[in-house]
This record gives structure tokens, sequence and C-alpha cells, in this order.
């Protein structure tokens, strides 16, 4: 293809003018090109060229040499729902994951929308990394796609994994964020998986503060015991003798426990809470 022909297709697309594609198609064949036309349209968000390129027969679920087709690519719920129509496959594969996992990694809610009204896979993994879209999500901060994916979310196993990932977490503003942004779908006391403690005690345990709070706001209960009878305000005290920052955090994380009701006088092998906790607060 001629660099003349190059730059005029790609000022129609940039304009999303689909008469200069039409007078540009109707010249004459194009050489193939490196990227599918209607890739190539949905990836400079010229929607009504895709129209235009759907009408004229170009394959729609048509891939570029990254393994993306043109529903890995696409920014808005009309066109998404136009390529469905077409017969690009809701759950189509690809190296960087499924439609839905493109969609959670550039935060947009009203494509993720469309793409599970349409019935998209919220358990379908990468093949990198085993990652779903909402893990995806969670782990590039994309709180907006965070809250449209749980519209839908994924397996009870996978949701609580999350939680109680970013239950552990407490001094970057955009693990916190992820965190709030998944209570305000999922319970704070979600059932947890096999071999695993609630996510309070959870954060609890790793003197994450910033956690406790949030997970106590949701409706966490503060004295539930763990496997080994053991309550969160015992798993932040335990390790307050640890001194510095550390230390403190768990104090802090202590604090909210008691402020939020913890029993002080519940037994801790032959002492109670309160005692333990008499070299430290009172």
């Amino acid at each position: 293809m001629s660099a003349a022909v190059l730059a005029t297709l790609d000022a129609a697309l940039r304009a999303d003018d689909p008469l200069a594609l039409r007078a540009l198609l109707d010249a004459g064949p194009l050489p193939v090109l490196s990227s599918p036309l209607v890739a190539h349209a949905t990836s400079m968000k010229a929607s009504r060229c895709v129209v235009l390129l759907l009408e004229l027969g170009h394959p729609a679920a048509a891939t570029r040499v990254d393994g993306l087709c043109a529903l890995h690519l696409v920014r808005d719920p009309k066109t998404a729902r136009l390529l469905l129509a077409a017969g690009v496959p809701v759950d189509a594969p690809s190296p960087s994951g499924t439609p839905l996992h493109m969609a959670a990694a550039n935060e947009g809610a009203p494509v993720i929308k469309a793409l599970l009204d349409a019935g998209a896979d919220p358990d379908a993994l990468q093949s990198t990394d085993n990652r779903t879209p909402l893990a995806l999500a969670c782990s590039l901060g994309r709180t907006v796609a965070v809250k449209a994916l749980l519209a839908r979310p994924p397996a009870t196993a996978t949701c609580f994994n999350l939680l109680a990932e970013y239950a552990q977490r407490g001094l970057q503003k955009k693990d916190i964020a992820v965190l709030s942004a998944l209570l305000e779908h999922l319970p704070a006391d979600l059932e947890p998986n096999p071999g695993c403690d609630h996510a309070l005690h959870i954060a609890a345990g790793a003197g994450s503060p910033e956690a406790v709070e949030r997970l106590l706001a949701a409706g966490a209960a503060v004295d539930r015991p763990d496997r080994e009878g053991r309550s969160p305000a015992f798993l932040a005290l335990r390790s307050a003798h640890v001194g510095g920052t550390r230390g403190q955090r768990y104090i802090a994380a202590f604090r909210l426990l008691v402020a939020a009701g913890a029993d002080l006088d519940r037994p801790c092998g032959e002492t109670t809470l309160r005692a333990l906790a008499g070299k430290y607060l009172f």
C-alpha cells in the first residue's frame, strides 16, 4: 500500500468518515493490512466506519498480529453490541485475555456492562497469569471497572481471594480504594475459602488499620472467632509488641476494634484481652 493511500485511510478513520472510507474502498481493492480493517477502525474509535465495513462484509472477528480482534479493542457499548451481533464471540480469546479482560484494563464500565449482558464469562482466565477480569481490574487499581464487574461477580472463591488480598494491605491509596470498591458489592463477612479466616481476621492479623476500619464500616462482625477461637482484636494485639511504626499499626487496628465493641473481657487462654492490652493502651 502506498504511503498516500495509507494516509487517506487513516484520515478517514480519524474523522470517522464513512463516505471518505467508501470512496477509498471503491477506488480498488486494498493490499493486505497488518491489522484487519474492522479491528483497525475500532481501535481508532471510528464507529460509523465500523458499521460501513460490516455492511460491506469485512470479517468482524479477524485478529491482528497480536491476537486481538475488534471486540478486544472496542471502547463504546454501541459498537460492542454491533460486533457481537456480527458474530464475534463474546469470550474471544487472545494472549491478553477476553474482551472482558481488555474492558477491565481500560476501565470501560459501559463496555463491561454490554459484554456481561451478552453473557461474557466473569471467571475467564488470562492464559499468561490466570487472572480473571476482576482480578486484573483490582491489580491495576481500576475501581470503576471493579464496581462494574461486580454487577455479575465471578465465583465466590475468587471474590474472597481478592477481598483477603486487599484486606492485608493498607499503605497504598490505590489498594484501599480497591478494597472500598469491593466492599460496595461484597459482604464484609463473605464466606471464607476452605482453610482461610474471615477478611477482618486477616486485616487485624496483618496490622492494617485502614482495612479494619473499612471492613467494620461494611458490617464485619467484630468478635467472630477464627478457626482457632481467636478474635480479630486478639490477632491485632498479639503483634503490638514488635514496636516501631509496625507495632503502632497493630495498636491502631486494635483500637478500632475496641471502639467497634470488641469484648475486652473475652478469655484468651488464662487471661483476657483487657489484661493483655494493659501495657500497650491502659
